[in-house]
């Protein structure tokens, strides 16, 4: 079910409300029919900022109360699996240098029928913020939201022991909450073949067709087409997939856009240290960006609109190291990212990569400390009329989780971010505290 979220009708909190009650409900219908994996977390929070406004002269200082409602749900049974993951945030602001805001972030998926059936039914939705501009100022005010709500029918056909043939549908709508003129309807189909030619490795077909339209101005009406194909192994410490493909765009108005793509995801582990590669390029748009895709803490940084319906030739790659061979009680993490961005029509072509480096301490079996510091370097092509710009972040945390479920955290974060344009210049140091109660 779609949730009408740009309306005027539409209320924030009406809306965070019903998706956890719902989930939850549901959550509680399912118990009673098979094992599943959930949790319930509430929590309130509240933290002191000397720069609330992200600004070099004006600084002032302000507290910020939040309460938050989070759900993660894993559920299994012989014809549906399904996967929910939300988090709920009511923020409000001391002096009211913001409006205060509910946002509802996650994503879930329901997965009708199981591998071994002929037919089934994939349903996905997410629901992300977004900023409004790549070089704005990270405030709640300056975050659009962005929901993708997709259904995929599927076929499936066993030709042999090994080989597998599977037509599926695909209809999606793209909602935002702020700028309903970046909403997209997607509608189309994609044909797979895989042949499975050893127990450890497989080999996969794909091709794909979509008519996308844009509610707003029909005339940047276009079909995608996708065509590629893929090399996947498995084996006990190195699991990786390489695909190579093509890309291609037939606008209603204007010339055909083409683009080799490729996917290279890769995971090694090898006695405490891990290895995990994410690479790709694809072609996308303003509307649909990176479709929502990753975890809410996802180091790579999220999307950004430009207010401009355009096509985007899109390439990112992310490495992270993972080891525990420091100390028995110490977990640390090195991440490495790029992005570039290559517009169409519009000037708003630009990269960015950062660098994180975090590394967590268990005190005892109930707490830990952890450190996390982080850089971003976002640059624009010469032509674009925005800033470059780096960002610099620190953040100290100490987490605590008590007997009777609840769990207590204290946090410090001090941001630095330079650039040219003195009004997003600025420093800030953040102070707080939370405490939740986990079901």
């Amino acid at each position: 079910m779609a949730i009408d979220v740009h309306r005027k009708s539409y209320r924030p909190t009406d809306i965070a409300l019903w998706t956890i009650v719902t989930t939850g409900l549901s959550c509680a219908s399912s118990a009673t029919l098979a094992q599943a994996d959930w949790e319930l977390a509430v929590g309130i929070g509240s933290e002191y900022s000397d720069n609330a406004a992200k600004s070099q002269t004006d600084t002032l200082s302000e507290r910020r109360d939040s309460a938050e409602l989070r759900l993660n749900l894993d559920y299994t049974n012989q014809l549906l699996a399904a996967e929910a993951n939300y988090q709920a945030t009511e923020t409000r602001y001391d002096k009211g240098s913001q409006e205060d805001r509910s946002v509802v972030e996650g994503s879930s998926q329901l997965q009708l029928g199981q591998p071994r059936h002929p037919v089934d039914l994939l349903v996905t939705h997410s629901r992300r913020r977004v900023l409004n501009a790549p070089d704005a100022v990270d405030l709640l005010a300056n975050n659009d939201e962005r929901e993708i709500l997709t259904a995929a029918p599927g076929l499936r056909w066993r030709a042999s022991d090994v080989d597998l043939l599977a037509l599926r549908g695909h209809y999606s709508t793209i909602e935002y909450r702020f700028s309903p003129d970046l909403e997209s309807e997607r509608t189309g189909g994609s044909v797979f073949w895989s042949r499975r030619l050893s127990e450890t490795d497989q080999i996969d077909v794909t091709a794909q067709t979509m008519d996308v339209a844009f509610d707003a101005l029909p005339t940047l009406d276009y079909r995608f087409d996708v065509y590629d194909i893929g090399y996947e192994v498995s084996l006990r410490r190195l699991q990786y997939r390489l695909q190579l493909g093509y890309n291609e765009t037939t606008p209603e108005v204007g010339d055909r856009l083409s683009s080799p793509s490729f996917l290279v995801e890769g995971l090694y582990t090898s006695g405490l240290h891990s290895w995990q590669l994410n690479a790709q390029r694809f072609i996308t748009d303003s509307s649909s960006g990176s479709g929502n895709r990753g975890d809410l803490s996802e180091f790579l940084p999220g999307d950004a609109t430009t207010g401009e319906i355009d096509q985007i030739e899109r390439t990112e790659i992310e490495l992270e190291w993972s080891t525990e061979a420091f100390c028995q009680r110490c977990d640390t993490s090195v991440a490495l990212y790029t992005r570039s961005d290559d517009y169409r029509q519009v000037d708003e072509d630009g990269s960015a990569s950062g660098a994180r480096i975090n590394m967590r301490y268990e005190l005892s079996r109930r707490s830990s400390a952890s450190l996390t510091w982080s850089l971003r370097d976002q640059s624009f092509e010469s032509d674009v009329a925005r800033e470059d710009f780096t960002d610099q972040q620190t953040r100290l945390t100490y987490q605590r989780r008590f007997q009777n479920d609840l769990e207590w955290s204290a946090t410090v974060l001090y941001i630095d971010r330079d650039s040219d344009d003195l009004s997003r210049r600025y420093n800030e140091t953040v102070g707080g505290m939370r405490i939740g109660y986990v079901f």
